[in-house]
């Protein structure tokens, strides 16, 4: 792997604007894998870690660029098309270097199915995982190897199906996946995340399908390529895209805010951490040095210094539970203080023979979404044990108006909350024994299992710690 960093970062040296900070380097861990750690001196606040310029993020202004080479015809507002020479002299270095004529690239021929209004239409999802799909895993098959994409730095560094293994959806919508079987281990808020996500992935597909049969029926040698194949490669690309994403303004695309977004090399090896506000920071420069993308990406040192060698760079993601992390990228933490639950499905129960009081909550919009966390139990379960357990419509509408206070409720609720609390918590003790039986069969992923118990005993920490409070 290091040989493939040192690639990397002199990929990165080719424009002058890159910077890294000279005492941090790459590290693999047990713990977190791949991460970047302080080697020497300090780091304080607002000290620039990496920049990456726009010449080296893969977004969907960049590909338009990188596209617009190959397909004269395509033009997109807003983007500039890489006719000049930012783009034409560097394939034209590429091309000498692999001493090549511009017209032996297939690329010319293949991309011709990007219409501009086809492209423009794409969600940045749709484009970057249709256009990594061709540089990656299509272009070395179109080319018998002779072409390398401008990106295969980037590429030779992002993680392997084995390293993603732990994703849920992947399970879910892979026929090559061993993991099947832990479905139906998946607790509500996870497996709910599963099948969002899933829904996604699928219409992502339908949209880009047709162009990559028509790139299979016209490619002759397929090196056992076909489309069942491909889906599982962009099913991997997909959540290479979505586990190394970060945020960013994208001209043309602001009105679908998924797609605002941009993958920048080097930064995608810094880890995660609970706590908003301390650690790294992302800053954009919307000047764009090289002429083209969406400007100049860095990462900042946040108001946590770094002073102890080897101490690990740290960047927040954002307030993710367990179940979100690991449907978005595949990790669970032991200690993450944005777990919740989600006993949505224990309450609306308590009103299977009640339509009435269904009704009530439902036009107060109350209806649904009852979850707590390690600090409370929201007041939407409050709102609706207080109408089940009394039938006081217009108490409770006072209740929900902030007229009168909730205590006026919890003699009733108590008892009822806390039988619910408590058939959960066992619920839970109960997947964790299963959890714990199929850990010890043999073939059983250590890793995965020890994901799912973590988030079954993060939500037996915040039940236990209701249930001893009411």
């Amino acid at each position: 792997m290091q040989a493939k960093i040192d690639a990397l970062i002199s990929w990165l040296k080719q424009d002058e604007s890159f910077y890294l900070a000279p005492n941090i380097t790459i590290q693999d861990t047990i713990e977190s894998g791949r991460g970047v750690i302080l080697v020497e001196d300090s780091l304080n606040k607002n000290d620039i870690i990496v920049s990456i310029p726009s010449s080296h993020q893969i977004n969907f202004n960049t590909i338009v660029c990188h596209l617009s080479h190959f397909n004269k015809n395509l033009s997109i507002p807003s983007v500039t098309a890489a006719k000049d020479s930012v783009i034409a002299d560097l394939y034209g270095h590429i091309y000498q270097d692999k001493g090549l004529e511009e017209y032996e690239d297939i690329r010319f021929e293949k991309y011709k199915l990007f219409a501009s209004e086809f492209v423009e239409g794409l969600t940045s999802f749709q484009l970057v995982s249709l256009y990594i799909l061709a540089e990656w895993i299509l272009l070395p098959v179109w080319s018998n190897n002779e072409i390398s994409s401008f990106w295969e730095p980037f590429f030779n560094v992002w993680p392997s199906n084995h390293e993603l293994r732990s994703i849920p959806t992947i399970w879910n919508l892979s026929e090559k996946t061993k993991f099947k079987h832990l479905l139906p281990l998946l607790t509500d808020g996870a497996l709910a995340h599963t099948k969002r996500i899933s829904s996604l992935i699928e219409n992502d597909w339908e949209i880009i399908k047709p162009i990559i049969i028509k790139w299979l029926d016209s490619t002759t040698i397929k090196n056992g390529m076909d489309i069942n194949s491909l889906f599982e490669d962009y099913l991997h690309i997909y959540f290479v895209i979505n586990s190394r994403c970060l945020y960013c303004p994208i001209p043309n695309r602001d009105a679908d805010i998924a797609s605002n977004f941009t993958l920048v090399p080097y930064v995608d090896f810094l880890n995660h951490n609970e706590k908003v506000g301390e650690f790294c920071y992302p800053h954009v420069s919307n000047k764009s040095i090289s002429g083209y993308g969406i400007g100049q990406f860095s990462i900042l040192c946040g108001d946590h210094s770094y002073q102890t060698k080897k101490e690990e760079i740290l960047l927040n993601y954002g307030a993710h539970s367990n179940d979100f992390l690991l449907n978005e990228y595949g990790f669970v933490m032991e200690s993450n203080c944005w777990n919740y639950i989600d006993v949505t499905k224990f309450l609306i129960g308590l009103f299977e023979n009640d339509n009435e009081s269904r009704q009530f909550l439902e036009e107060h919009e109350y209806w649904g979404d009852y979850t707590i966390n390690e600090n409370e139990v929201s007041y939407r379960i409050i709102i609706a044990l207080s109408l089940f357990a009394t039938k006081d419509y217009r108490g409770v509408e006072k209740l929900m108006s902030g007229y009168i206070s909730e205590d006026n409720f919890m003699p009733k609720v108590r008892p009822i909350l806390l039988q619910i609390l408590t058939t959960v918590l066992k619920h839970c003790e109960e997947r964790h024994t299963e959890l714990k039986e199929v850990g010890t069969l043999p073939n059983s992923d250590k890793w995965i299992i020890s994901n799912l118990v973590t988030i079954i005993k993060g939500y037996e920490e915040i039940l236990k710690v209701h249930i001893d409070n009411l």
